[in-house]
């Protein structure tokens, strides 16, 4: 990394400047934290890059991008990109690498313990006999992993068939220990199933004899008995009645994120949905969310691509035309505000684009198709309303623009944080 490494200064004691900083750590900053203090507008950072059309980049991506502005990115037809950047000669490298053939055109890839699971369940729902899921992890450090006819959850949990058509095996990998969900009296079918940060279980099903969506969220215990599960939630169809769209895709917080449809095409644009749960524990009902700001509420119902990262804490959204990302803060979605020169980016074809953003939001990763069998990758620099100002975060930029300070615990009426600088602002 290039610029300013003076971290082996680990005093406290504010020998160089003031600094007021906005806070982009994505967390609260305490006093006597450690935080580095960046600028976004180095022009030796100048990122805008465009692929030729390629049919590796047709399908949607889904795009991790790091600290460095570097990036992986998974496309569901065997192939992963890894792109860097130099910032000596302001040029992109892509490479692309074979997945050992085993493709997933993956829903959705939720972060869950420090991964990404992303998995895919036939339009008909996994129903524990026909219609298996497989599942695709990726460790957010250039590596993939592949599971046939299971629904990997983490780490430690799977959920694969049971001994008969919609019963469900609920598998401790660690020990393989089990438990049985038997869901036959509805004939229900599993559509969605992730562990939430907080680690509990969310599956949702649909019954066939009933045509009821259930939502269950739950978490799992061993004692002398083998495992049980305790605080189940959701049991009473008629709380879930509102719900039309049995495949969720991501869980927010209390939010539930999903499209129109089941399909597993990537970026398709469909009919944005967003649910919440009134209150876990005390209030089950599943409504359709009436809290969500003014900008992302003019989105429910449109035609767009919708991806929550958990990692970063970000939703991402996205049609023909328009980018936002919202920071998902205090259990709250909050616009981002991206600004990015529109004019530079290529025209999809019949779908919608896919994207991500760095980490330290200077660069946007844009992806989407040309024709029926070709795409385009595309990187662009964001620009900020107003490139003077101080970002402490958790990372240091790679350019001279970067301090680091301690952060002395108080902030001013603009709600910029007050950061002692370890070396004198030159």
């Amino acid at each position: 990394m290039k610029g300013l490494t003076n971290a082996s200064n680990s005093s406290k004691s504010g020998l160089g400047n003031i600094v007021f900083a906005v806070n982009n750590t994505g967390a609260d900053i305490v006093a006597g934290q450690k935080v580095w203090l960046n600028k976004h507008n180095d022009t030796a950072m100048d990122s805008d890059w465009i692929s030729t059309d390629s049919t590796n980049y047709d399908n949607g991506f889904f795009i991790f991008p790091n600290a460095d502005n570097n990036f992986v990115a998974y496309n569901g037809s065997d192939t992963k990109l890894v792109g860097s950047y130099a910032t000596d000669t302001q040029t992109w490298n892509i490479t692309s690498e074979t997945l050992a053939n085993q493709s997933i055109k993956c829903f959705s890839m939720n972060y869950a313990n420090g991964k990404y699971y992303g998995w895919y369940i036939p339009t008909g729902g996994f129903n524990s006999s026909t219609n298996l899921p497989d599942t695709v992890i990726y460790d957010n450090n250039q590596t993939f992993e592949f599971f046939s006819s299971a629904l990997v959850l983490s780490d430690k949990w799977e959920i694969s068939k049971g001994s008969a058509p919609y019963k469900y095996l609920f598998k401790d990998k660690s020990t393989n220990d089990t438990i049985e969900l038997d869901w036959t009296e509805n004939k229900e079918v599993i559509y969605s199933a992730f562990l939430t940060p907080d680690n509990y279980f969310f599956i949702i099903t649909k019954g066939y004899s009933n045509d009821i969506i259930y939502t269950r969220y739950f978490s799992l215990v061993r004692g002398s008995i083998g495992l049980t599960i305790v605080a189940p939630i959701g049991a009473d169809p008629a709380m879930q009645a509102v719900m039309t769209q049995p495949c969720i895709k991501y869980c927010a917080g209390s939010y539930l994120i999903t499209s129109s449809t089941v399909t597993a095409n990537i970026n398709y644009g469909y009919g944005l949905i967003i649910y919440k749960i009134k209150s876990y524990m005390t209030d089950n009902r599943i409504i359709v969310a009436d809290d969500l700001p003014d900008d992302l509420q003019a989105l429910i119902g449109t035609a767009c691509v919708a991806r929550y990262d958990d990692r970063t804490k970000r939703l991402y959204v996205s049609n023909a035309t328009e980018f936002f990302m919202f920071d998902f803060v205090d259990g709250k979605f909050v616009n981002a505000n991206l600004a990015l020169d529109t004019s530079k980016i290529f025209t999809v074809y019949r779908r919608s684009h896919t994207f991500s953003v760095s980490d330290d939001k200077t660069t946007i990763f844009i992806n989407g198709d040309t024709s029926t069998s070709e795409g385009k990758l595309q990187m662009l620099k964001l620009s900020n309303p107003d490139d003077t100002e101080w970002y402490a975060e958790n990372f240091e930029q790679s350019s001279s623009l970067s301090l680091t300070g301690y952060a002395t615990g108080n902030t001013v009426t603009n709600g910029r944080y007050e950061i002692s600088t370890v070396l004198g602002e030159s």
